[in-house]
């Protein structure tokens, strides 16, 4: 597994420094003393283990399911932990402090609930343009293709009907496959036929482009 990994590969905290730390958190614990963690500063590999430990402890005593709050100092303190013992393993340097991922996290998961509503309310207009098309004056444009992206979708310009390469396509006909040029020039002066290059947004060279990208009639 070593090799398929571009740069160095994970390494897991060493067992004995987890067990030793857990031994002192747990003696600590004993004689009523918290976890002493500085939330303004970077942790430390040991300050994490320990942030870890205490962190769970409180959430398991809990025993109530709830969602991700940044206000929750516990979940908080658990999120913040586990994303550093990940960036240790991952040789990500430096580790962050408990307020910086606060502030991370409570911007990720708006921005998820965000795209979220915006792809449920784009599947539900394209499925009112849907149920339109059977309509002969329906006020609702026709069916098309979606992008989450912040820039508008724009179709590339097509392939003039010479082309000087071979391509391939699903004939929904004949199932004819594996065209020639050739072929695709005399089928063109029979019934018009377009192949676009979105495949240059999908796909790089010497790949092949996708099948989905082909815009047949």
């Amino acid at each position: 597994m070593k090799s398929v990994w571009a740069t160095q590969p994970p390494v897991p905290i060493p067992k004995d420094s987890i067990q030793r730390i857990a031994k002192q958190v747990t003696a600590d614990a004993t004689k009523g003393k918290s976890v002493n963690v500085s939330r303004d500063t970077p942790l430390s590999v040991e300050g994490t283990v320990s942030l870890f430990l205490d962190a769970f402890t409180r959430c398991a005593r809990c025993g109530i399911r709830g969602g991700f709050r940044k206000e929750d100092d516990d979940t908080v303190d658990f999120v913040a932990a586990v994303a550093n013992l990940r960036a240790t393993a991952f040789h990500i340097f430096p580790l962050q402090s408990v307020e910086e991922i606060r502030s991370i996290a409570g911007a990720i998961v708006p921005a998820i609930a965000t795209t979220n509503a915006i792809v449920a309310a784009a599947v539900v207009q394209q499925a009112l343009c849907m149920l339109g098309m059977n309509e002969r004056a329906s006020r609702f444009a026709a069916p098309q293709m979606v992008y989450v992206r912040r820039m508008p979708q724009v179709r590339r310009r097509p392939f003039p009907e010479v082309c000087g390469c071979n391509a391939s396509l699903i004939n929904n006909s004949n199932n004819q496959r594996n065209a020639s040029s050739d072929s695709i020039h005399r089928e063109g002066a029979r019934k018009k036929r377009w192949i676009t290059d979105l495949f240059l947004v999908h796909s790089t060279l010497p790949n092949p482009p996708s099948r989905t990208c082909f815009n047949l009639p």
